[in-house]
């Protein structure tokens, strides 16, 4: 019996190591469903993360189209902004140019306006030694006349 006996607590002690083994494998299997529920939950936040920043890249990419269609725009309206600018920088030249224009015929005409002035003296001074000649030829003719 007594090799009954140690057979008994040799298999006992085989029994509690595979029930130990067993346990191991037990908690072993539990700790790797853990890691992959785990990694499964941060794979499907990390799925989210990559969907928002899709998201954030096409926000960020119809903002810089945008961005580009307003400078675009801007581009366009300072062209039209040149050309009317160049178009009035044209128009003050020709301005410019009819003003001396008519500084020089105002002073052609200034100048003939002094000619008739003093030709208009010289007409007013000869009537004045008419009218003078005039009154003398008159007192003499009454002077006579009296005589």
């Amino acid at each position: 019996m007594s090799d009954l006996t140690k057979d008994i607590s040799k298999l006992q002690e085989e029994l509690s190591t595979l029930l130990k083994q067993r346990s191991d494998f037990a908690q072993s299997v539990k700790d790797a469903q853990d890691k992959r529920k785990k990694a499964e939950d941060e794979l499907k936040q990390a799925e989210s993360l990559t969907k928002q920043a899709e998201v954030e890249i096409q926000t960020a990419k119809s903002n810089i189209d945008k961005k580009n269609l307003e400078i675009q725009n801007a581009i366009t309206e300072r062209q039209k902004f040149e050309r009317e600018v160049k178009k009035l920088e044209e128009e003050r030249l020709k301005v410019e140019d009819e003003i001396r224009r008519k500084d020089d015929d105002l002073k052609i005409l200034e100048e003939e306006i002094k000619k008739v002035e003093e030709e208009k003296n010289l007409v007013e001074g000869e009537l004045k030694k008419i009218s003078e000649e005039r009154v003398k030829i008159d007192q003499q003719k009454k002077s006579k006349t009296k005589h």
